[in-house]
């Protein structure tokens, strides 16, 4: 295959991608169609297959996009002053936003995901791979922000894994009761206080 039709054609994956978190957005994993994503990417549903040999082919697509936008945020964190606590939502950030863009913010998607695991070892497999790299990001930005002076003297990194895993866990529920974000804001700091120096909004 010549260059640019690779590139052509990783061009017109990420646009299905694209069109497939657009619908997962909308209706959920379960709840969007072949159809609507066909649709949404402007493809006819053999042009799609063209691309994706199915439909957990394309979910899996969608599930590493979201995951490395995710290191990629966290990456680019890492050696950002209180890139932490931005990265918790502490406290906001012009030049880090959260990335919301091109990605799947839906909590009925993300807890149909964890469903899918248990019948889709392939997915299961990504995730576990995933989970690693994303885990080991995630301590290398606890590690620069111990560094930084950003957690409370005495503070260890596992203590404050395990808070960022404990929350990443809370917040999930939170947002499936419909409960206010910014209660959950107020109680997540509460909860760190004893950890990370949290600066004011």
């Amino acid at each position: 295959m010549r260059p640019t039709d690779e590139a052509n054609t990783e061009e017109r994956r990420q646009q299905i991608v694209r069109a497939a978190i657009s619908c997962f957005n909308k209706a959920g994993l379960h709840g969007a169609s072949m159809a609507q994503i066909c649709k949404e990417a402007g493809l006819s549903a053999g042009h799609l297959y063209h691309y994706f040999d199915g439909r957990d082919a394309l979910v899996r697509a969608v599930y590493e996009h979201d995951w490395a936008s995710a290191q990629a945020y966290l990456e680019g964190l890492s050696e950002t002053a209180n890139g932490l606590a931005i990265y918790l939502d502490l406290v906001k950030s012009k030049a880090h936003p959260e990335p919301e863009e091109d990605s799947v913010g839906s909590l009925a998607f993300s807890l149909e995901v964890v469903a899918e695991l248990g019948r889709n070892p392939e997915l299961a497999r990504i995730h576990q791979e995933h989970r690693r790299n994303f885990t080991a990001r995630l301590r290398k930005m606890v590690l620069a922000a111990k560094a930084r002076g950003e957690l409370v003297e005495g503070a260890t990194v596992e203590e404050v894994m395990f808070a960022i895993e404990t929350m990443s866990t809370a917040r999930t529920v939170w947002a499936a009761r419909g409960a206010d974000p910014q209660d959950y804001g107020k109680l997540a700091r509460t909860l760190l206080k004893g950890l990370l120096v949290v600066p004011r909004r």
